[in-house]
């Protein structure tokens, strides 16, 4: 019983597996195909027609033909109507990715010639005998042999120039097209001339290429030249003969001539002494016509006034007369020009200074010695100055004139150090260098000097009691070293003693901004400024102090200051207290009774 079942099992098995090998082959051949639908009206065919069938991504091409007597009328792809059709026509699907449709009508076939011919040396594309269906439209290429250009086309014999290419629209008759060429090194240039005159050469004048063709214009008798158009530009101010002449011709031109009645009135212009006027004389002038004069003074004058018909029109340099319908008169006077003394500047102050040192000085006008006040400084490098002292130069031979542009010239190469004030004064302070310096001020010639700074600072001396009793003020004051006069201005920190070695330090290498670090110095506290005698009064509380003075241009200097109390006052000997240095100080805020704590 068993083995009857598994026989029937292995059999049902074995049957499945026949057919699985007969179906695979046959779906594994399957092949995607679409249908285009192909149609003709009557009077024509298409071919292919019906219903074709195109594998997928394939390409299927159709033609299109009229039968004789009639044209192609339209051709729908998928409903859409296609443009341009010939007969026969041919259209292709490519790459066919789904159904399509075409459909062809014909209708009553009428055909005009388009006879198309060439001279020697060219073509025309197509040629011959042209076939155009009515309503149709024929496109035609016109092209010269190497060395000839077109000369003409004409189209039903009416020339369209040199073209290159003509299409007929909408064909209705028969027309002619015909193109003819010329050697490619000859121009042509037209020229005619209106009635009442004359133009030489005239007609059409062949030129070769590179060429220069010269034209004369010539009115006659009673009569001006009217216009000359040149390629349709109008010359203007045409005189009479009048020549023209077209210089390396390059290409076809035209040249024409007007003439009309000719009236003339006359400008008579004159000029008196140290002047002149152009031109000058009896001037004629057409009716209607313009005229400019020129009026210059000579050197050293200035033109006075200038007349026109003997009506004064100002120290004017121009006049001209337009719409000319009489005679005129114009005449020019001049005069002398007044010399006036120019004064120069001259900056008075030290030729040598230190570094950052306030250095002033004073700007005086030559000749006098009056201070002038608000004329700008610049410093500049030398090779400006070079510049500058050129164009000086160059003013002073033209009797003293002073250019307008000397302010922006040199605001252009410089930096400007400021403006004097009514003194005529201007204090500035300088890097270590050489420096060139101008000053500017409308009406005057500039000035020039030069400045050395030395890298060297000065050098101030401390002097300060010796018996320093707590809570009582003294008196510390602050006096050049070299010159034994009074600083004013000069700041004054003071610190506990354990703190100099870090002082000193912080400044030693600050010789601009040695008061910006003193300041951000929490242990260094400010005790003022000194006044225009050099002194400064403070106070202190018991304890041992060093004190560092410090003005711009300074070198800085440091000094100890012992406060104690003995009860019968400071008998200290310290022989530090007096002469120190400082060096580069800032004028900060100060306090000339500031009280100090005793620091550990």
């Amino acid at each position: 019983m068993k083995t009857k079942r598994w026989t029937k099992v292995i059999a049902i098995f074995l049957a499945s597996m026949i057919m699985l090998a007969i179906a695979v082959p046959a779906f594994a051949d399957t092949q995607t195909t679409y249908t285009i639908t192909a149609s003709a009206g009557a009077n024509g065919t298409i071919a292919p027609s019906g219903t074709v069938v195109v594998n997928a991504g394939a390409d299927q091409a159709f033609t299109i033909t009229a039968n004789s007597g009639y044209h192609i009328a339209n051709v729908l792809v998928d409903g859409i109507s296609q443009s341009a059709i010939s007969n026969p026509y041919t259209y292709t699907f490519t790459g066919v990715t789904g159904n399509h449709t075409i459909a062809a009508s014909f209708a009553v076939g009428i055909t005009y010639n388009i006879t198309a011919s060439t001279g020697a040396n060219g073509t025309i594309t197509p040629s011959g005998a042209v076939g155009v269906d009515v309503g149709g439209s024929q496109a035609f290429a016109i092209a010269a042999n190497s060395g000839y250009h077109i000369a003409d086309v004409l189209v039903d014999g009416i020339s369209q120039g040199a073209i290159s290419s003509y299409t007929f629209t909408s064909v209705t008759t028969n027309h002619t097209i015909a193109a003819s060429f010329a050697n490619v090194t000859t121009y042509t240039i037209t020229a005619t001339a209106g009635a009442n005159g004359t133009i030489t050469p005239n007609g059409a004048v062949g030129v070769n290429a590179g060429a220069d063709q010269a034209f004369t214009i010539t009115a006659n008798i009673g009569y001006h030249v009217a216009n000359v158009v040149v390629d349709g530009v109008y010359q203007g101010a045409i005189s009479n003969p009048y020549t023209y002449t077209f210089t390396g011709v390059a290409a076809n031109h035209t040249i024409s001539a007007t003439f009309a009645n000719v009236t003339t009135f006359t400008i008579t212009a004159s000029a008196g002494a140290n002047g002149t006027i152009s031109p000058s004389g009896a001037v004629g002038v057409d009716v209607g016509g313009s005229q400019a004069f020129a009026i210059a003074a000579n050197s050293g004058y200035h033109i006075a006034d200038v007349l026109v018909d003997g009506i004064s029109q100002g120290a004017i340099s121009s006049y001209t007369f337009t719409g000319v319908a009489a005679n005129h008169t114009i005449a020019a006077s001049f005069a002398r020009t007044p010399t006036t003394v120019i004064k120069s500047l001259v900056i008075e102050g030290p030729r040598k200074a230190r570094l950052m040192e306030e250095v002033t000085f004073t700007v005086i006008e030559k000749p006098g010695k009056n201070p002038v006040p608000a004329a700008d400084v610049w410093k500049i490098s030398k090779a400006d100055l070079k510049k500058v002292k050129g164009i000086f130069k160059t003013d002073e031979k033209n009797n003293g004139a002073i250019p307008d542009d000397y302010a922006s010239l040199v605001s252009s190469l410089g930096t400007k150090l400021g403006t004097t004030d009514a003194s005529g004064k201007l204090s500035a302070t300088f890097d270590t260098g050489k420096y060139f310096l101008v000053a500017i001020k409308s009406g005057y010639r500039p000035g020039f000097a030069s400045l050395n700074v030395s890298d060297k600072l000065q050098q101030l001396a401390i002097k300060a009691p010796k018996n320093v009793t707590p809570d009582q003020p003294i008196t510390i004051t602050i006096m050049g070293k070299e010159t034994h006069q009074p600083v004013e201005g000069v700041s004054v920190w003071a610190f506990s003693r354990d703190r100099v070695n870090e002082v000193k330090k912080a400044v030693s290498s600050k010789t601009t901004d040695a008061g910006t670090t003193l300041n951000s110095l929490a242990f260094c506290t400010p005790l003022g400024k000194t006044d225009a005698q050099g002194k400064l009064n403070a106070t202190f509380q018991s304890g041992k102090y060093f004190l560092v003075a410090f003005k711009i241009g300074y070198a800085p200097v440091f000094t100890p200051l012992m406060v104690k109390d003995t009860g019968k006052g400071n008998n200290n000997k310290d022989k530090n207290n007096e002469g120190a240095k400082i060096e580069n100080g800032q004028q900060g805020k100060g306090n000339n009774n500031d009280k100090h704590g005793k620091e550990d």
